[in-house]
C-alpha cells in the first residue's frame, strides 16, 4: 500500500482518512464505469456527461464502502472496543481499532455489522432502480443504481468468504473461538482458509491475464497477494499479543539512556551521537525535563550547511512526548504505540521522569527468548 495518508473530517467522532492509493482506484473505477458500462449503454451521451457520471458513481461506491466501514466501527465502539480512525485505500477500507475483540460475541457481532450494512445498500439501490426504471424517464439514473445495487452486492459476498480477515473469516473465527475457547486456533484456521482463497485468486489471476483479460487478471493478483498478507499478518499478530500477555514495559526497557540536550548544535548531535552510538533516535532533555526526541528523519528536513548554528531544540520531534510509555503498560500496547508512531524507540516516563527508553529490538528479543524455551 502506498504510504500518505490525508484527513477528510470525522463521522461519529471517527477520523476519516483517505490513502493516496485511494486515488488510483477512484481514476480505474471511473473510467471503468464510464468508458466499459455507460458508454456502451448510451453511446449517443457526450464523453464528458459519461466521465462525469463515471466519477460520481466511483464517489458513491466509495461512499458505500465507507459506510460499511462505519458499521464495524459503531458495534465495536459500543462494545468498548475504541476505533483510532476509518482509512479508504486501492482494496476497499479499513477501520483501526485500538485492540482485538474481547469475545467471541463481541467478534461475531462486529464482523457481520459490514456485510449487513452492504445488504441494506445492495437492497436500497435495487429498489431506487425498479422505481425509476418504472417511470422510464431516467435510464441513465436507473442504470447507475443497478449498478451500485450489483457492486454492493459483490462486496457482500467477496467479504463473507470464510477467510481471514475477510469479514466471512472473522465470523467463522468467531464461531471457532467460542466453541474452542482458543482464539489462537481460531485465528490460525481461518487465517489459513483465507490463504488458500489468497492463492486461489492469484492463480485465477494469472490464468485471466494468459487468457486476454489483463487489467482484471492483474487486479486479482493484486488483492490475492494484499489477502495473502493480511491473513498471515493477522495470525502472526494474535500469537504475538498472546506472547506479550503478562509482561511490562519496566521489564523489557533499558534503563540506561543516552539523552540529548536541547541546547546541543545539530553538528554535535550528529557525530556525538547518531555516529557514535547509531540508534535513529534519542530523548532530548531540557533542565532534566523530557521536552521531545531528536530523529535521523529531523536531520533530514534541514540543509547541511544549517547543522553549524542550529540547535536540537529547532528541529525535535516534540508530538512524541504525548505517547510516551508508563512503566506499567502492557508490553504489547507499547508495541503498537512504537509501530503507529514509527520512531523506532518510545521513552518511558514515570511521575514525569524519564526513566527508560524501549524500541521493537527490546521487544523482538523478549519473544525470541520465549520462542528459544519454548514459552
Amino acid at each position: 500500500m502506498l504510504r500518505g495518508n490525508f484527513g477528510i473530517g470525522k463521522i461519529f467522532g471517527i477520523p476519516i482518512e483517505i490513502n493516496v492509493s485511494w486515488l488510483l482506484i477512484l481514476l480505474l473505477v471511473t473510467w471503468t464505469v464510464a468508458e466499459n458500462y455507460l458508454a456502451p449503454m448510451f453511446p449517443y451521451m457526450p464523453v464528458f456527461t459519461t466521465w462525469v457520471l463515471g466519477a460520481m458513481s466511483a464517489l458513491m461506491l466509495f461512499g458505500s464502502i465507507l459506510f460499511h466501514e462505519l458499521m464495524h466501527s459503531v458495534v465495536a465502539v459500543r462494545n468498548g472496543l475504541p476505533v483510532r480512525k476509518i482509512t479508504l485505500f486501492m482494496f476497499g477500507g479499513v477501520a483501526q481499532m485500538s485492540g482485538e475483540p474481547q469475545s467471541a460475541a463481541v467478534e461475531f457481532k462486529m464482523a457481520l455489522a459490514g456485510p449487513l450494512a452492504s445488504f441494506i445498500l445492495s437492497a436500497l439501490f435495487y429498489i431506487t432502480y425498479i422505481v425509476l426504471y418504472d417511470f422510464g424517464s431516467y435510464p441513465v439514473a436507473s442504470a447507475i443504481f443497478m449498478y451500485l445495487a450489483l457492486i454492493n452486492f459483490m462486496v457482500l459476498v467477496f467479504n463473507m468468504v470464510p477467510g481471514f480477515p475477510l469479514d466471512g473469516g472473522r465470523v467463522l473465527r468467531s464461531i471457532i473461538w467460542h466453541f474452542t475457547g482458543n482464539i489462537t486456533r481460531a485465528t490460525y484456521i481461518s487465517s489459513r482458509i483465507g490463504k488458500a482463497f489468497a492463492i486461489l485468486l492469484i492463480v485465477l489471476g494469472l490464468f485471466s491475464v494468459f487468457t486476454g483479460n489483463f487489467i482484471g487478471g492483474i487486479w486479482l493478483v493484486f488483492i490475492g497477494f494484499f489477502l495473502q498478507q493480511a491473513a498471515d499478518s493477522g495470525y502472526y499478530q494474535v500469537m504475538m499479543r498472546r506472547g506479550l500477555e503478562g509482561h511490562f514495559v519496566w521489564e523489557v526497557m533499558q534503563p540506561e539512556v543516552v539523552t540529548v540536550d536541547a541546547d546541543t548544535p545539530i553538528e554535535t548531535a550528529v557525530h556525538n551521537y547518531f555516529m557514535r552510538y547509531r540508534f535513529n533516535s534519542f530523548p532530548v532533555l531540557e533542565n532534566n525535563r523530557l521536552v521531545g526526541m531528536l530523529t535521523t528523519h529531523d536531520l533530514k528536513t534541514i540543509p547541511r550547511e544549517e547543522w553549524d548554528y542550529k540547535r536540537v531544540r529547532d528541529i525535535m520531534e516534540t508530538e512524541p512526548i504525548k505517547h510516551a510509555l508508563d512503566p506499567n503498560e502492557n508490553v504489547y500496547t507499547a508495541l503498537m504505540k512504537i509501530a503507529r508512531d514509527g520512531m523506532g524507540r518510545l521513552p518511558v516516563v514515570q511521575g514525569g521522569k524519564l526513566v527508560g527508553i524501549i524500541s521493537n529490538r527490546d521487544i523482538m528479543k523478549l519473544l525470541r527468548v520465549k520462542m528459544d524455551i519454548g514459552a
